[in-house]
Formats: structure tokens, C-alpha cells, sequence
């Protein structure tokens, strides 16, 4: 059994296959030649608590040959080098056997009550992509104040807990939940915050508790919960606003996609959860450099902001309002609403993202973002991510 003993932060740990495949010579044809190892976590294996050991026999390194054969190893070398138990976020280990290596994650984040949670520092980053859609321009300097964001999205165990059902297409208390309204969302955020002791975020007529509300609106046609208000000065838990969701998931990245390269292909579709059967597990696929899971992938995600729907296909769209001496822009909140249009933003590709689909490939980028009705419930691909002020 290996181990690292260490004391620090909660941890999270999801290994990720990525064999590196490498020509060896042999002088006898019959030996079978190692051609690389692939790394996988025991499904037991992949949440770690304040003070636990880090168990590295819970990870399954499997050597394969050039005549398709394969078999677990145990005698592999892990360097941890690279890990910090004192700095939040994602660490590579890497696994190296016979000259060959495979790589997984540890990520290290904070636990309050049964949310995962990463501290996001304040930064000013580009937000927004000129060579994207419409209503991604213009791109332009973006200030956020520091954050703790959700590692994963709201699972369907978490919501239940909560809220007492799950509305979900996709069953399954590790996968995320989906098919929830944002006024739904909202009121998952004020309940969790009541009851873990912290101050509502949102009010309705300066009420924070959703139960004096009635029930969330089927449709927002006249809806007073559209006049929700948002005390930014709460320590509650709430939806990230659009330009901080799309902050933390380009984790210090300025290309395209998250995951750091200038172009994409099909053999990146593990990191993007890109499929046709529905939504996966939380955490089933590596996180971005800042130890989030699924930031692209699994579902969307609901925002605060609203969007003004006559402005979303323009040549300028004012939901980033940009400042026109490019000096960067403080915290924004989005645009008023439309008068009778109301829409609010979610941001993330889903599961049906399919990267050979031209009008879906755009999806996948980190700064494309999308709207709906707050009240809609039909998608199964739009669920929720949460965060609180540090």
C-alpha cells in the first residue's frame, strides 16, 4: 500500500486516463512490448475529509502492450511533488512505470456542511471573445472580487436534501440535477444558506424566506419573483454572476476553450462530457486548473443576470456592459431586463454539446453563455453551480 499522510483542507481526488503511448525496441518478437499505462481512481476512492490519509492503493494502474494485452501493476513510482495540501485548487501527480507515465488530479478545496467548495481569488481577465458570437463581443477587461465557487455542480442528492425531491431526466444522486427553474435555484440557495446558519442572499418584498413567498412561478409572465433582490453584501450562498462563472472557469486560460489550447478536436471530448446518453457522475473527468469540475460539460449552468433579449444578436451587446475607455469593469451584474422578454443567463456546454456539430461546437467555449426563462423547467441539460463571498 502506498500513502501520503497529510493534514489540510478537504480533498478531492479524480484520476484521469492519459496513456503516452511510446515505441520500445526488442530483440525478441515474442515478448509482448509495453506501449504505455493508463491510471484510473476504485470508486470509494475519490473524496478525502480534513485530516485523512491519501490513499494512494486507490488508484488501479494498468500497463498495456503492443499485442492488446494488459494487467494490473503495483510496483509503480507516484511523484507528489507537485502537491501543496496548503494551497486550494488542482495538483498533477504524476504515475511512472518502466519509463512510461500517466498523469491524475488532486484537488484540494474547502467543505462547509456537504458542498465542496474552491476559493477563487479577485482578478481582472478578459471577458468575452471578438472572434465569437455577437453576443460574445466585444471582449473587453472585467474585475471580479474573490469568490468561493462550488467543485461541482448541485447534485441531485444535494438538491434533495434541500429541497425534498429532485426533478431530474437523468436519475442518479451523484449526477446533477437538472430541469430546474432559476426561481427554483434561488430558493435552494436562500434554504441551504438558512440552514447552515448564514444570511439569505435574496429577498422578495425584503423577505429572505422562501416559504413566505408562495409557489415558484410556471411561468414569469407578471411574476413578482421577478423583483427578487440580491444583497451582494451576504455571506449566503447564491448563483455566480455570468462574469464571475466565466472568470473562474477560464482558471487564468485566455484561449478558446478552458482546457488551454488554441484548437480542439474530438480526442478532447473526454474533458467535455460531450455525449448523447445524458448527463454523467459529478467529477467523473478532470477539473480545470483551478481543481472545477464540469465547468464545460454535464449541464449549464444558471446565472444571476439577466439579459436584455432584444440586445442578445446584436452587433454590441450591452449584457457585458462595457466601459468605453477600456478601463476594466467592476463586478457586473448583466443588463436591466426586458420589459416583457425576461430572460436569464447560464453559461457551460452540456452533455449534448457534440463537437462535430458546428452550432453546438460554439457551446463548448468559455465564453459562450446562453439565456432562458427563469421559469423554465424543461431542459434537461440546465442545472446550477453555487458560490458565496469570501
Amino acid at each position: 500500500m502506498k500513502r501520503i499522510k497529510f493534514l489540510g483542507i478537504a480533498v478531492l481526488m479524480t484520476a484521469i486516463i492519459f496513456g503516452f503511448a511510446a515505441c520500445s525496441t526488442d530483440d525478441d518478437p515474442a515478448d509482448p512490448v509495453l506501449i504505455g499505462i493508463d491510471v484510473t481512481s476504485k470508486p470509494n476512492k475519490t473524496v478525502y475529509v480534513v485530516n485523512e490519509e491519501l490513499e494512494l492503493d486507490g488508484l488501479e494502474v494498468t500497463a498495456s502492450y503492443d499485442n492488446g494485452s494488459g494487467t494490473i501493476i503495483t510496483d509503480y513510482n507516484a511523484d507528489v511533488s507537485s502537491y501543496d495540501k496548503t494551497k486550494t485548487g488542482s495538483h498533477k501527480i504524476t504515475v511512472e512505470y518502466n519509463n512510461k507515465t500517466a498523469v491524475f488530479f488532486v484537488v484540494v478545496a474547502i467543505k462547509e456542511g456537504d458542498i465542496f467548495l474552491m476559493d477563487i481569488n479577485g482578478g481582472t481577465f478578459t471577458m468575452g471573445n471578438d472572434e465569437g458570437a455577437p453576443r460574445e463581443k466585444p471582449a473587453h477587461q472585467v474585475t471580479v472580487s474573490g469568490f468561493s465557487m462550488g467543485v461541482y455542480a448541485i447534485t441531485q442528492k444535494q438538491y434533495k436534501t434541500v429541497m425534498g425531491d429532485s426533478p431530474s431526466a437523468f436519475s442518479g444522486d451523484d449526477r446533477p440535477v437538472e430541469r430546474v427553474s432559476w426561481y427554483k435555484a434561488i430558493v435552494f440557495c436562500n434554504t441551504l444558506s438558512s440552514n447552515e446558519g448564514l444570511t439569505p442572499v435574496y429577498s422578495l418584498n425584503s423577505d429572505t424566506n422562501p416559504s413566505n413567498w408562495g409557489t415558484a412561478p410556471a411561468s414569469s409572465t407578471g411574476s413578482l419573483w421577478n423583483n427578487i433582490a440580491f444583497n451582494q453584501a451576504a455571506n449566503g450562498y447564491r448563483l455566480p454572476t455570468s462574469a464571475e462563472w466565466e472568470y473562474a472557469c477560464r482558471a487564468g486560460t485566455t484561449s478558446v476553450w478552458y482546457i488551454g489550447d488554441d484548437t480542439f478536436t474530438t480526442n478532447d471530448a473526454w474533458i467535455l462530457k460531450t455525449n448523447t446518453q445524458g448527463t454523467t457522475n459529478v467529477g467523473s473527468f478532470p477539473p480545470n486548473n483551478w481543481g472545477l469540475y464540469d465547468m464545460i460539460g454535464n449541464v449549464g449552468q444558471w446565472c444571476w443576470d439577466w439579459i436584455n433579449e432584444d440586445e442578445f444578436g446584436g452587433s454590441e451587446n450591452t449584457y457585458y456592459r462595457t466601459n468605453k475607455d477600456n478601463e476594466p469593469v467592476d463586478n457586473p451584474l448583466g443588463t436591466a431586463p426586458h420589459a416583457t422578454k425576461l430572460r436569464r443567463t447560464w453559461r457551460g456546454a452540456a452533455y449534448d454539446c457534440d463537437p462535430d456539430s458546428s452550432t453546438r461546437f460554439r457551446r463548448l467555449q468559455s465564453a459562450y453563455h446562453d439565456r432562458s426563462d427563469p421559469a423554465a423547467t424543461t431542459g434537461s441539460d440546465l442545472g446550477f453551480r453555487i458560490v458565496r463571498n469570501n
